[in-house]
C-alpha cells in the first residue's frame, strides 16, 4: 500500500512540475511598437572611378610692380588670409632715397626761385623807369637795352625754374605712387596655395610671387575622362565624388565640359562644383561614374548591430517576433537618387550610421525578410513586433 502512495505522490508532483514549465514557457511575449522594413534588391550602380584633383575656381597670381629685393615676406603655404592682409614687403631704401633727392631739389629750385622772383621785381620796376626816361630823352638807348635785357633774362629764368619746379612734383608723385607697390597685400579673402619668392630674394617687376586662392569664388573638382565619354556627360548632372584625406563625399554638378581630346592621354576635362570644410587646391579626389546598373541586397547601416564579435540584425520572423541573425556584409554605398554608388573610403559603423550609408548583404538574410529599423536599443530577442 506504501508502495503505491509514493508512486502516486510522484507522479502528482511530476504533473505539477510539467504544468508550472508549460505555464511559463506559455508566458505571453514583450509587445513593442516598432518600425520595420522588407528586405528587397536595390538598383546599384557599376561605376568607372576617375582620380582628380581639387581647383579654386578663381585662383589668382600676384605680382609686384617694382623690381626689387624681398625684404619681409608674412605668409606660409596654406594660410588663410583676410582682405587686405600684408603677404610681403620689398626693399623700397633706393626708392626712398630718389624720393628725398627730389624733394630736397624740388626745394633748392623753390628757394632760387623765390630769389629770383625779388630780382625779377626790381628789374621790371627798373625797366619801366629807364622806359620812361627814354621817352623824355633822359636815358640813351643803350642803357633802355641792358635794362630791358637784364628784365627779360629774369623772366626767362623765372619761367624755367617755375617748369622745373613742376617737373621734380611730378616725379615725386610718381615716385611716391610707386612706394606702395613694394607692399603687396591681399586683394580678396583667400588662400596661400603658392608662394613664389622668399626673404632676400630679387624680384622682377611682373614676375608672379604668391598664387591665392579666392575663397569666395568656391572650388572645383577638375578631372580627365576617357574619350569614350564624350557626349555622354552633360552640364547639370550630378555624380558621387570623394576626398578620402577628408572622409568627405558628395554628390557634383558639372559645371563645364571641355570638349577637347587630348591627342596624347585620349581624355577631356570636366570640371565640377565642389564645396566643404577643408577642401583645398591640389586635394586628390575621385569621381564615381556610373556605367551600368544591377540589383544588389542592401541595408541601411542604422539597421546592423553588433553583439561582441557577432554582426546582425533583429530580423521580424513569420510569428511577428524579433531575432537577432547574424549576417556576412560587403561593400558600403551611398544613395544618390534612385540608385547607389559604392563607396571607396572605408569607415567605421558610426561613421556609416551618421552619413545615412547602406551596405550590401552577401549572406544572413534575403529579399522578402523584414528587420527591425529602431528603435533598435529597446528591441530584445522574443519580443513582439507590432
Amino acid at each position: 500500500m506504501k508502495r503505491y502512495l509514493a508512486i502516486f505522490l510522484a507522479f502528482f508532483l511530476l504533473g505539477a512540475c510539467t504544468k508550472k514549465e508549460r505555464e511559463v514557457h506559455e508566458e505571453k511575449p514583450r509587445r513593442i511598437k516598432a518600425e520595420v522594413m522588407e528586405i528587397k534588391p536595390r538598383p546599384v550602380a557599376k561605376v568607372r572611378i576617375f582620380s582628380g584633383t581639387v581647383r579654386a575656381k578663381n585662383q589668382l597670381s600676384l605680382s609686384s610692380k617694382v623690381s626689387g629685393y624681398v625684404k619681409e615676406v608674412y605668409v606660409e603655404e596654406g594660410q588663410i588670409v583676410e582682405k587686405g592682409a600684408p603677404l610681403l614687403t620689398l626693399d623700397d631704401a633706393n626708392i626712398q632715397a630718389q624720393r628725398k633727392a627730389l624733394v630736397a631739389a624740388r626745394k633748392a629750385v623753390a628757394k632760387e626761385r623765390e630769389a629770383v622772383v625779388a630780382r625779377l621785381r626790381y628789374a621790371e620796376a627798373n625797366y619801366r623807369r629807364f622806359k620812361n626816361l627814354f621817352q623824355e630823352k633822359a636815358a640813351t638807348k643803350e642803357e633802355l637795352d641792358r635794362v630791358e635785357a637784364e628784365y627779360k633774362a629774369l623772366l626767362a629764368r623765372e619761367k624755367a625754374l617755375v617748369a622745373k619746379e613742376k617737373e621734380l612734383w611730378a616725379k615725386e608723385r610718381e615716385i611716391e605712387s610707386i612706394i606702395p607697390y613694394t607692399r603687396l597685400r591681399a586683394p580678396v579673402k583667400g588662400l596661400v596655395a603658392k608662394r613664389l619668392a622668399d626673404k632676400g630674394a630679387f624680384v622682377t617687376a611682373g614676375v608672379p610671387l604668391i598664387l591665392l586662392d579666392d575663397l569666395s569664388a568656391g572650388f572645383e573638382f577638375r578631372v580627365q575622362l576617357d574619350e569614350a565619354f564624350l557626349g555622354r556627360v552633360k552640364v547639370g548632372e550630378r555624380f558621387q565624388v570623394e576626398f578620402p584625406a577628408l572622409g568627405l563625399s558628395q554628390e557634383a554638378s558639372v559645371r563645364e565640359v571641355v570638349a577637347h581630346v587630348d591627342p596624347a592621354s585620349r581624355t577631356f576635362l570636366v570640371k565640377l562644383a565642389v564645396k566643404g570644410p577643408g577642401l583645398r587646391s591640389g586635394l586628390y579626389g575621385r569621381l564615381y561614374l556610373p556605367v551600368t546598373v544591377e540589383k544588389v541586397v542592401l541595408i541601411p547601416w542604422k539597421t546592423v548591430v553588433l553583439r561582441g564579435e557577432l554582426t546582425g540584425v533583429m530580423v521580424v520572423e513569420k510569428d511577428g517576433r524579433a531575432r537577432f541573425r547574424v549576417v556576412r556584409l560587403g561593400g558600403t554605398y551611398h544613395k544618390m537618387g534612385q540608385e547607389f554608388i559604392p563607396t571607396k573610403t572605408p569607415l567605421k559603423r558610426e561613421e556609416a550610421q551618421q552619413k545615412g550609408l547602406w551596405a550590401e548583404v552577401l549572406a544572413g538574410i534575403e529579399a522578402g525578410e523584414k528587420i527591425v529599423v529602431s528603435p533598435l536599443n529597446l528591441v530584445r530577442d522574443g519580443d513582439l513586433v507590432i
